[in-house]
């Protein structure tokens, strides 16, 4: 039973690494295909995003492998999966020169 609390702390970890990678990659598919600057309040809210959403993909990638690395590279777990949705996601925005 000594191991249910940190189950459910990795559980908690990977679905808000996977939420984070959602939710940066929509902002930037938002911000790419619409005028985010067509009404203020719109704009404003890309004012105050815009940083935090692009340390996300810089930052997000390393820490998902020290994460991983810690379980000891577990295969049968989610990180190798976030891990390479994280990175297309860094590629994604490479390739959209953002």
């Amino acid at each position: 039973m000594e191991g249910a609390p940190q189950n459910k702390t990795l559980h908690l970890l990977e679905k808000s690494a996977a939420a984070l990678i959602f939710v940066c990659l929509a902002f930037w598919l938002i911000v790419l295909y619409t005028d985010v600057y067509a009404f203020a309040l719109t704009g404003a809210i890309y004012e105050m995003l815009w940083l935090p959403m692009l340390l996300v993909p810089i930052f997000l990638p390393p820490a998902i492998i020290a994460i991983w690395a810690r379980r000891k590279f577990v295969r049968k777990s989610a990180w190798p999966y976030l891990l390479a949705m994280s990175i297309g996601l860094v590629l994604f925005l490479l390739s959209r020169q953002i």
